[in-house]
């Protein structure tokens, strides 16, 4: 029986997030043979019912009984986004209860993936890839164990996450998977996985837990002086830049000066048209984001590969995208320093190799020949002399041209930009930040960094403090017009 307000909240045809569950009883064709029809019949009702109650009771929604299997939907919202989590639950839920209420043990396999799904309010319509891979998995699924794809697994708490092991990259669409109990990995169904060696999962794995520790921090900067500076989340504490479609010619700029330009920044108009920067992914597949020194750029990028790297269900809540692509961020420079004798893709690789994760070619590759990969590359104005901007702009076209399915985000100082010659890249300025824009900016550093620093002071008491320094700040940068002006550059900003 379905929760009648999960159903209601979903509109026809809409399109949304969902966890979905696949659970199978293990062994059930041989039931009448083995116990008769009297006691089949009650540990088959004893099964569906503990099924049923259960899923209920997480906010799992069900298609409906197919033998003795079924899918339970648990769809997102921001009254339930934790479905990750509930979906686990209500699994490890029953497997608990379907081992110990009953005489005899009851079996089940039970596997769970997510995506983004056309809603049907008849569920037995719905279809997608997702709900297939899930089905496809579930048999490759020990008994009396769960196997979770990457995007579920990532979606979890940290709690939760700590109970699964990777299992393995499945052959079907190349999917890692995750299981629990660990130690029934040896007893998962071989066939539905790579051979260990063309798994590439376990550096896929260390690649992206690098990506996403390697980005996550905010610096603080400014503000007070504290015996331990705090780091902050970068998801918490980022601020959303506006960007403005450049009209102008950007002007190669070796004969100004390097001392003038750290002296002053590119004076621009604040009325010019701008877009947020999530609109702009939406539009846009290949990007330059150009902007004055501390205009929030490299943030922006690392902002981006963090999300990625943070799973389908984090892609989807914070840029409403219905695809997880594989975060590629690689500082400009290096890749200037190594590419003389080196394809761009073993420079890249040689990067991370440096960082201390191995065998990331395989799987970078693999992903940019798919078109599934989110390249970010980071100033391109870092390369001291013309001659060389030039050069690795080229390579970059090249690079573009070769794996132009995938998308790319490039970033550069206004003063020293050397233009990406490529038929459908736009070109963005980050706008300056308005009146309304600063005050937001302050409010929102205030709250991450007090919420940081008194850590289990009552919400209440960390709002009155955050008003009461967001408010004197404000005074004081709306009482000189010069102050204000700083303020309009993020970076700044966080100095005043």
């Amino acid at each position: 029986m379905n929760d009648n307000n999960v159903m209601e909240e979903r509109e026809e045809g809409k399109r949304y997030y969902a966890v979905f569950v696949c659970i199978d009883y293990v062994g059930s064709t041989k039931r009448i043979e083995r116990w008769g029809e009297e006691e089949a019949g009650r540990r088959i009702n004893f099964y569906r019912d503990t099924v049923d109650r259960i899923f209920e009771n997480f906010k799992g929604v069900e298609k409906g009984w197919s033998g003795e299997g079924n899918f339970f939907f648990f769809f997102y919202s921001d009254k339930n986004k934790a479905v990750e989590d509930n979906a686990v639950q209500a699994a490890m839920s029953c497997i608990a209860e379907l081992r110990t209420g009953i005489n005899v043990e009851i079996f089940v396999r039970i596997s769970i993936g997510s995506g983004v799904i056309k809603f049907e309010k008849d569920l037995g319509r719905i279809t997608s890839h997702e709900i297939s891979l899930t089905g496809h998995i579930n048999s490759a699924c020990p008994e009396n164990s769960i196997l979770i794809t990457e995007n579920v697994y990532f979606g979890l708490s940290e709690e939760l996450r700590s109970k699964f092991k990777i299992c393995g990259t499945t052959k079907r669409d190349n999917v890692l998977t995750f299981l629990y109990p660990a130690e029934k990995k040896e007893k998962i169904n071989k066939d539905h996985f790579l051979d260990k060696k063309e798994d590439w999962g376990k550096d896929y794995f260390e690649y992206i837990k690098f990506i996403e520790s390697s980005n996550k921090t905010l610096l603080v900067t400014g503000v007070r002086q504290i015996e331990k500076i705090p780091t902050l989340d970068l998801e918490e504490g980022f601020f959303q830049l506006r960007l403005e479609k450049t009209e102008r010619k950007i002007f190669d700029t070796d004969i100004i000066k390097k001392s003038e330009e750290e002296k002053k920044f590119t004076k621009r108009k604040l009325t010019l048209p701008s877009s947020n920067f999530i609109d702009v992914l939406k539009t846009d597949k290949y990007i330059v984001v150009l902007g004055d020194p501390g205009s929030g750029k490299t943030t922006l990028l690392k902002h981006i590969a963090l999300i990625y790297s943070r799973g389908l269900k984090k892609v989807y809540e914070k840029f409403g995208f219905e695809k997880c692509l594989l975060p590629v961020i690689v500082p400009v420079s290096w890749i200037y320093s190594q590419t003389e004798n080196k394809s761009f893709v073993e420079t890249i690789s040689d990067y991370y190799k440096i960082q201390g994760i191995e065998n990331t070619k395989n799987f970078i590759k693999e992903n940019l020949d798919k078109g599934k990969c989110m390249v970010l590359l980071d100033g391109l104005d870092e390369i001291p002399a013309h001659q060389g901007r030039f050069s690795i702009a080229r390579n970059i076209e090249n690079f573009m041209r070769r794996y132009s399915n995938n998308r790319f985000i490039i970033t550069s100082r206004i003063i020293g930009y050397e233009k990406i010659n490529h038929d459908s890249i736009t070109e963005y300025y980050v706008s300056l930040l308005d009146d309304n824009e600063i005050r937001e900016f302050v409010y929102n550093w205030f709250t991450a960094f007090e919420k940081k620093v008194k850590k289990g002071m009552p919400e209440n008491a960390i709002k009155k403090i955050v008003d009461d320094e967001a408010r004197q700040l404000m005074y004081s940068i709306n009482e000189d017009e010069n102050i204000k002006d700083l303020a309009r550059n993020p970076f700044l900003l966080s100095l005043i």
